[in-house]
């Protein structure tokens, strides 16, 4: 393996450490922030029975950020990653390719070009 490769391989899995990093740092802070919710639901003794649960929806909708977060990184990156890219822009660069090509012929068969 030439040494181009195993930083290639190295910068990758950097990064996706570095991404899985922020992700547990967002489930702590989540966390953390839930509970923090929880108890000043409890101190505010809020009688009102129409909010009464007002921190559970912001936990869940807490709780659907994170959720998203972690989605996007183990498992749309994994599909939809660098390779994937790459794949599809070579796709698409080729039926450009062959387009341009076609037209090409089209204008020097009209004697256009």
């Amino acid at each position: 393996m030439n040494p181009d490769d195993q930083h290639e391989i190295y910068e990758k899995a950097r990064k996706y450490t570095n991404q899985k990093r922020w992700l547990y740092f967002h489930f702590m802070s989540m966390l953390i922030g839930s509970i923090i919710l929880y108890i000043f639901y409890r101190l505010s003794k809020s009688t009102d029975s129409n909010y009464s649960f007002w921190f559970i929806v912001a936990i869940v909708f807490w709780l659907f950020l994170w959720l998203n977060h972690a989605v996007r990184i183990f498992i749309i990156k994994r599909f939809f990653g660098n390779e994937w890219e790459r794949r599809e822009t070579d796709k698409l660069l080729e039926k450009h390719g062959k387009k341009v090509e076609e037209l090409e012929n089209d204008l020097t068969k009209k004697g256009i070009i």
